[in-house]
């Protein structure tokens, strides 16, 4: 077994060492969408459609936050936004266009990696630039992790590579433009999700010990040049939401209740949390394992091996508390360690010494949360052609096709539901701002105070939406008896599917 793993290993070796520049690029791309497939098979009925939902009603004249409603910061919206303006509601138009996104960070982490490592243009240089990134490539697109794509997780990552790279170039060049790209990056990531901004910490690190000798002008100078794009980004949003009277709705969206969210999560309160923990294992064993094959071997912070030694172990470090803090531990989360899991494995995988019992152990675990990996992210693929999701989804569509011929497009509805599917498939507006049952349900269930079931009320009382979808099995969202009573009041049965029924508002 060995033996053709190791055989395999030299093939690889020396392709990667030897192939010119475009064919290297040309595998790249050959790899990346063939990987690629796992998430553009990803099943339909998915988080995807509560960021378009939102977005489609900010774009055609709603007010986010106030007309639709998620609990998200406004860039994963405005991302939305222009992939509803490109593709309108066809799925695969959405796909192809985050693809595109998606490349263009493999891409920025090439050239990432190009400053990271040291001695730029020597053989062993490049084997360890294009494992990363084939390897990065690879975990970026497991269905799993990926989740479709469509999240502030994968458009994090290319604002999160693009902060560090065009930092990095400042300190190349010298030229003050690239610490306004930086902080223009870092600024995108505070408002795709507020903890995103943690990953500043390696920026501020490496600046403290970078200006040598010590001075404090220049210091001044660089994180007000770093920091300007961030001010005028908030300024921006604040205005914004200001000039649209619904800057506590922004302030409660985009922070208050993601703090108590993730407080709820570390009580498991919102999804289990041992399902998914063993779920990503392979992810946080092979980076542990890369860390401590380069930590044994004495290299993991040689200046040898790195352009900036301090800049990996506290980018390594701030991955680490990053993944502490997750209360609820999807695997999309896991996204946003997908680089410096790369470049060290990537490394780690460059040292292998066959002749080492040690190293064909690291390699042979390796290989297995590899393999093991890309094995579970078929089951998602296999779902969306033939599995239980498959059949879901389906239902879903008779359902809105039974409601869209029984209304106009003025009609508003409920789907009282997790996500915003039948939104998409009815192509009818929600009637309530909360386009996921989940919002008022923890809100109501965990006491947050946000008294979303008194304005979800108040929105279907303005907008009488005519009909209210709700899933015959529910043990959960019924748990929000304050809405239950409600629909009882005011909504009647007239027309049942096997696992959804349809309700008719009394006054329509």
């Amino acid at each position: 077994m060995f033996n053709f793993l190791w055989s395999i290993i030299v093939f690889c070796q020396n392709f990667l060492q030897k192939a010119t520049h475009y064919q290297f690029f040309a595998f790249l791309f050959s790899f990346y969408l063939l990987t690629r497939l796992n998430t553009w098979f990803y099943p339909i009925d998915n988080d995807h459609w509560i960021f378009w939902t939102v977005a489609q009603d900010w774009v055609t004249g709603g007010e986010l936050y106030v007309t639709a409603w998620d609990h998200k910061p406004p860039m994963i919206f405005l991302f939305n936004v222009l992939l509803y303006i490109l593709g309108g509601g066809n799925l695969w138009v959405h796909r192809f266009v985050i693809t595109l996104f998606s490349f263009l960070g493999v891409i920025l982490f090439y050239q990432l990696l190009q400053l990271l490592f040291s001695g730029n243009g020597q053989p062993q240089t490049t084997l360890k630039v294009r494992l990363s990134v084939i390897i990065y490539a690879f975990w970026i697109n497991l269905s799993h992790i990926s989740a479709g794509g469509n999240n502030n997780e994968n458009l994090g990552l290319i604002f999160l590579i693009m902060s560090y790279l065009t930092y990095l170039y400042f300190w190349k060049s010298q030229k003050w433009f690239y610490l306004l790209l930086s902080g223009l990056g870092v600024s995108v990531l505070f408002f795709l999700k507020p903890n995103f901004i943690l990953f500043f910490a390696p920026i501020l690190i490496d600046l403290i010990f970078k200006v040598k000798p010590f001075s404090l002008i220049k210091l001044v100078k660089i994180m007000f040049i770093i920091g300007l794009p961030i001010i005028i980004h908030t300024c921006f949003w604040l205005i914004y939401f200001y000039l649209n009277n619904s800057l506590h709705e922004f302030f409660i969206a985009s922070f208050l209740f993601n703090s108590k969210y993730l407080a709820t999560g570390w009580l498991g309160k919102v999804s289990g949390q041992l399902i998914f923990i063993l779920i990503i294992l392979p992810v946080i064993l092979s980076l542990f394992l890369a860390v401590f094959h380069l930590f044994r071997k004495k290299i993991l912070l040689s200046e040898t091996e790195w352009y900036n030694p301090g800049f990996i172990l506290s980018w390594l470090i701030t991955s680490v508390l990053y993944l502490i803090m997750l209360g609820t531990f999807y695997p999309y989360y896991y996204l946003m360690i997908a680089p410096v899991l790369s470049i060290l494995v990537g490394l780690s995988l460059s040292k292998i010494n066959w002749r080492s019992n040690f190293d064909k152990a690291i390699l042979g675990l390796i290989t297995v949360n590899f393999i093991g990996s890309f094995v579970f992210s078929l089951k998602q693929p296999y779902n969306f052609f033939f599995g239980e999701a498959r059949d879901d989804f389906q239902e879903k569509v008779l359902v809105a096709e039974y409601v869209k011929a029984n209304t106009t497009e003025k009609d508003t509805i409920i789907a009282y539901v997790y996500g915003s599917t039948f939104y998409y498939l009815t192509d009818r507006k929600p009637g309530v701002r909360y386009v996921s049952a989940s919002h008022p349900l923890l809100d109501y269930r965990e006491d947050f105070g946000f008294q979303f079931n008194r304005k979800f009320i108040e929105d279907a009382e303005k907008k009488q939406p005519k009909y209210l979808i709700i899933a015959n099995s529910d043990n959960l969202y019924s748990v929000n008896q304050e809405l239950m009573d409600y629909f009882y009041q005011n909504y009647s049965l007239e027309k049942t599917f096997a696992n959804y029924s349809v309700l008719r508002r009394h006054s329509s």
